[in-house]
This record gives C-alpha cells, structure tokens and sequence, in this order.
C-alpha cells in the first residue's frame, strides 16, 4: 500500500455510523503499518474528538506512517490539541500537509507551538488555509523554530504584502537574532499569494540574511518591474541562492538586466568561482530578444552556475534570442542542461542556430521548443541532430505549424528504431527516437490544412461517397412517395414515364397565347395591327384635301346630274 486515505465517500458508501468509527478505524490503522503504507490521509471529514484520538494514536504507535495529509475538512480543537500533543512526541512524522483546512485561534496557536518544538517534520505545506490566526502562529514558530523543518510551500493563501512582510520578518528574525536557532529552511514557496512591488524590500532583506535559503518561489505574484529588479539586485549579496522563480511576475528588460550583474559579480566586485544561481525561471513575462541576448551573454561568463532556463511565453524572443541561445549552446564548457523556449515565437531560423549547436553539444538534456513557428523543414533538421546527439533526453516540439506529415522524420526514426509509440487518446504524441523523448502533439488546425494541401484522396472518396449516398436516397423504394419531381413506383415498366417536363405543356398541342392562330393557306394577319387597306395613323395630321377646279371649268356641278342634285338641295331649304 501507498497510503491509507480515509474520506466522508468512503465511510457513507460503507453506512459506517459514529460508534462503529473507532475500532474500524484503529482495525484499519493497524493493517496499513503492517503492510507498510508510508501516507495517512484524511479528507473531507469533521474531525472531532474521536477521530483525533485515533489519528493522535496512530501517529505515536505506527512508525511507518510518515506522512500525514489533511484536505477539505474541520479540526476540533480537541482534535487538534490532540494531534499537536503527538507532534510533540513524535519521532517519526517528516511530512505535514494542510490543505484547505478550518481551525480555531486556539487550535491553531496549539499547532503553532508543536511545530516549533517538533525535531522531525521536515517538509510543511499549508494552502488555502494561511489566514486569520493560523499566520501568527505559524510566524512565531519559524522565528525560533527548534527542529529541521526544511521545506515551506505557502502558495494559493492570499498573503498579499501584510501576509508576506510578517514571514519575512520572521525568518530574517530567527537568522539574526543572537539568542534563535537559525532557520533551517532551504525551499520557500510563496507562489500565488496577491503580493507586490511592497513586499519586496522584505523579501530582498530576508535573501541577504538567511544563508541557508537555497529556493524561492514568487512566480504569479504582481511583483512588476520594479519588484522583480529590487530581488535581482539583492541576489549579488545572496550567493546561496541557487533556483528563483519569478514565473508571470511582470518582469522585463530591466530585471534581466539586474539579474546579469547579479550573476557575474559578488558583493566585493569579484566573479563568482562556485555556488550562485543554477535554476531560473522567468516564464510568462515581458521579456525580449535583447533581453534574452543580455542573459544569455551572463550565461557565457566564466563562473556562471545557470543550468537550467526557463524563458517560456515570451513572445518577444523569436529567432535573434534563440540565436543568443544557440550561442551559448555551442560554447565551449558549456554547462546548461535545461532550456526551455516553447511559446518565443521561435522560427526555422532560430531552429537552425539551436540544432547546429546541439551537434556539437554534449550537456543538454531537454529542449523545449513547443508552440513555435518552426515549419516541417525546421523540424526536419531537429530530427537530424537527434540522430547525432546522444546526450539529449528530451525533446519538446509540440504544437507548431505543422501537421502529421511534418512530424514524419521523428515517426520513421522511431521505426527503424524500434521504439513503440507512448499514445494518449489514440493520438501518437510523444515518441522515443534512440534515447530521446519526442513531444510531438499536433494542432488540429495544422491536422486539416495538412490534409487538404497533401491529399485529395480523402477528399476524393468523400464525393463519391455523398454521391452514393443521395442516388441510394432518390431511387430507394420509399423515396418516390417522398418525392414529387420522381416518377411513382413501377411506371418505367409500363412504359407510363417519359422525358417529358411536366411543367411545360405538349409541344404538339402548344399555343401561343400572343398570336391569332395562323389561318389554313392565307397570308399571316398580326391581330395587333388593322388591315393595311383601312389604316389611318391617329398621331399624324389628316391628310390635305385635293385643290378645287376652276370655277371656269367644267366641275362635278355641271351637267344633268349636278343640275339635279342642287335643285334638290334647295327645294329643301
């Protein structure tokens, strides 16, 4: 067994009452330290007087449990007066974690006081809990702190600069006092905690007192500018540092700048022989490509201890920072086992400069290049110094502009290799190539344009497969009731479907209705038009009477029948 976790889930599903706790629970107590479970872990419980005994028990009569873990529950102040009293006498106990924990002001200053006399417990995480009175007590503790309490991970409780200013008086106080025992704390982790630019003078204060401090972390905390080159400034006088995390603090130009000549001289001016920064992580800032160059160069100096660089989610690296890089890669005695620069808008030019120094390199254990601009051939040329450099345990190259196609040379080399391939949901993500891990997932994105820029075939067979599937759909046996424009079920049989639109009329019997029907062997007659014999144009004048003859002449009046017709005319008047 690795632990023996006790949970409200577990102990409702098993309809477990009250009365029925305690001798299942020191049953179960016993049989985990038989088998050598080295975690007891309690989560999500009220623990009362009753369980605190038992745990209280547990801890003083089971050497083997040497850890315990407390997550998302309420202590009792008689449970943990209990707890704290077995902290006291405890021989055993190195590991203590609280997280997300409610006590009293009572509880925690009985806590407080066992740690500080506890000579075990090495390694205290409390979380989502350092607040109210558990932050006095536990500050009174570590400023006379009696035992070798060596790691303190405080991250994700809020401090903001009050919380912080009270730790870092504490531990500055139990290193400079005369009468305290100097703190044995080498890791302090403060991540996550609403700090600022106040809380810098503290803790620039607290790096130069406190000698044994080996680690510090303040990644997500808004330290800005101004915070972060404060720090940097105060490592000249902290050599013993050796890992700073100053991850998304807003950190730019100005803190590497700082940083470097922190890095190159000591308190007195001279370079640093031995000891000094190793690990660095400035991830998620505002960092450029001089300022990337600008470390890099520090890196180069004769003494620099960096190992390890962490310069993620820079945007503003791209290829001349990466070339700063490559630089330093390809120095001789080149000491940097870890670089990581996914997320720096890297190109192939930069991807070219950091292969051609990995030939040569025989100290980089892991690269990290992932979400990049490095296209197939840029990749190609990686997987070539794959092949060369044997030193290189790791690989990162996720997530950059290329699909299945452009991660071919790290598949076929995995082949001929022999390698199997490590999937995670049926996608080939991570690849060994000889000693090598290859991180390779894919965009989507890059997934599909691959598919369509290389490939028709897939395509190809999807057309036909539409097209199948909608003539199965039109000529089915149950189409032709759905759908009007298709003849019905068995008329090509008898012969009753034609050509034929059925949305114009029979040209044998078609008619114009514009036109008069043409008449059997005359002329064509336009019905719009009157006959040509009797037309009169209505927009033109009336044409002009004929000139009258001469009244000397012979006219229409002479003769017998003119004669006539005016006799008549005037025996009417």
């Amino acid at each position: 067994w690795k632990a023996l976790e006790l949970t409200w889930g577990a102990l409702q599903g098993c309809a477990v009452s009250h009365a029925q706790l305690k001798p299942l629970l020191q049953a179960a107590l016993a049989e985990a330290s038989r088998l050598g479970a080295p975690q007891l872990v309690v989560r999500q419980l009220d623990v009362d007087e009753v369980l605190g005994r038992c745990l209280a028990l547990a801890l003083e009569a089971f050497p083997a449990f040497s850890a315990l873990k407390l997550y998302e529950l309420n202590l009792y102040d008689e449970a943990l007066g209990r707890l704290s009293s077995a902290l006291l006498t405890t021989e055993h106990l190195r590991a203590l974690v609280l997280d997300t924990v409610w006590a009293s002001a009572s509880g925690w200053g009985a806590l407080g006081s066992a740690l500080k006399m506890n000579t075990s417990l090495q390694v205290l995480r409390m979380r989502y809990c350092l607040g109210g009175a558990a932050l006095p007590a536990l500050c009174g503790a570590l400023a006379d702190q009696q035992g070798v309490l060596a790691t303190l991970q405080l991250s994700h409780n809020e401090l903001r600069d009050a919380g912080v200013g009270e730790l870092c008086k504490a531990l500055t106080r139990s290193c400079s006092h005369p009468g305290a025992r100097p703190s044995r704390v080498t890791d302090l982790e403060l991540s996550q905690n609403l700090a600022s630019k106040q809380c810098a003078p503290g803790l620039a204060a607290m790096l130069r007192v406190c000698k044994g401090l080996r680690r510090l972390d303040l990644s997500y905390n808004d330290l800005g500018a101004e915070g972060t080159r404060e720090l940097c400034r105060a490592l000249a006088y902290a050599p013993h540092i050796a890992s700073l995390s100053l991850a998304a603090t807003g950190a730019d130009d100005s803190t590497v700048e700082a940083l470097s000549r922190s890095l190159s001289f000591s308190t007195a001016g001279a370079q640093l022989e031995s000891g000094g920064l190793e690990v660095l992580s400035l991830a998620q800032n505002r960092i450029t490509q001089q300022g990337a160059a600008q470390l890099a160069a520090a890196a180069r100096r004769p003494g620099c201890g960096l190992a390890d660089v962490d310069l993620a989610g820079n945007g503003q690296i791209g290829e001349q920072g990466a070339k700063a890089w490559a630089a330093v890669l390809s120095a001789p005695g080149a000491r940097l086992r870890r670089l990581v620069l996914s997320g720096c808008e890297v190109p192939d030019g930069g991807a070219y400069a950091l292969g051609a120094a990995l030939k040569a390199n025989s100290s980089l254990l892991e690269l990290g290049l992932a979400e990049n601009h490095i296209s197939t051939t840029g990749l190609g040329l990686l997987a070539e110094v794959v092949k060369v450099n044997g030193a290189l345990r790791v690989l990162d190259v996720s997530c950059n502009m290329v699909g299945p196609q452009g991660m071919l040379p790290f598949s076929q080399m995995a082949h001929l290799h022999g390698h199997v391939y490590f999937s995670k949901a049926h996608d080939h993500t991570v690849k060994r190539v000889g000693s090598c891990l290859v991180k390779a997932e894919l965009l989507r994105e890059y997934r599909a344009v691959e598919a369509v820029k290389n490939s028709q075939q897939p395509w190809e067979e999807e057309r036909g497969q539409r097209r199948q599937a909608a003539a199965d759909f039109y000529y089915s046996p149950g189409s032709a009731d759905d759908n009007p424009f298709l003849p019905p079920p068995g008329a090509a049989e008898h012969h009753l479907y034609s050509d034929r639109n059925p949305f114009l009329s029979p040209a044998e019997s078609y008619v114009n209705p514009f036109l008069s029907p043409q008449p059997s062997g005359g002329p064509y007659v336009n019905p719009f038009l009157s006959p040509a014999q009797s037309y009169v144009n209505p927009f033109l004048s009336p044409q002009p009477s004929e000139p009258a003859e001469a009244a000397d002449g012979e006219g229409a009046a002479d003769g017998p029948g003119g004669r006539t017709h005016a006799t008549r005319v005037l025996s009417r008047r």
